[in-house]
């Protein structure tokens, strides 16, 4: 355990320091459902008390300013830039305000647990507690009437005949017909 912990704490000082240890945290928030961290999570009490902080300490701006870094940072790729008219300068933005948050939430409001959380777990538990942390955030953000509407359209190109013969096949019965409309 004590290798493992200075091994990760070696290759956070190899990978650039708090840049390293911000895509750490990046790695964790990216987690909530479509880009998955590199190694499994392994969640020790100090992991899981860093979590509830982060959790507990952050209120509903501080989770949408989560998500808007988030989105803003993902933006910037060739694959999704094009629908996005986030600028260069608004995600220096949301970068910034983003940094101060994290440094609030881990050397003031959280400081007890980080501090464990680094002593016993080493850095690779920030990505499994900042994962947590994005998907509460992401929470509220898939309660919004707008958003269920979009997501509510993925039916429109599904073949429901398609899903009832997999599940059959599967051996389970049948989903219900939903009502028609």
């Amino acid at each position: 355990m004590v290798w493992r912990v200075h091994q990760q704490i070696a290759a956070f000082a190899n990978s650039g320091g708090f840049g390293g240890f911000m895509k750490i945290i990046l790695i964790g928030l990216a987690a909530i459902g479509t880009i998955g961290a590199s190694q499994p999570a392994t969640a020790s009490v100090f992991g899981d008390d860093l979590s509830k902080c982060l959790v507990q300490k952050t209120n509903d701006a501080d989770r949408t300013l989560l998500i808007q870094w988030v989105f803003a940072a993902m933006s910037a790729s060739p694959a999704v830039k094009s629908m996005s008219s986030t600028t260069a300068e608004q995600r220096e933005e949301y970068s910034r305000k983003a940094g101060i948050l994290f440094q609030r939430l881990l050397t003031g409001d959280c400081r007890k647990e980080t501090v464990n959380a680094l002593k016993y777990d080493g850095v690779a538990t920030f990505a499994e507690s900042f994962r947590l942390l994005g998907e509460v955030a992401m929470g509220g953000l898939m309660k919004d009437p707008a958003v269920n509407a979009v997501l509510d359209q993925l039916g429109a190109g599904i073949a429901n005949k398609e899903f009832v013969d997999l599940a059959k096949e599967a051996g389970l019965d049948a989903p219900k017909q939903p009502a028609a409309k």
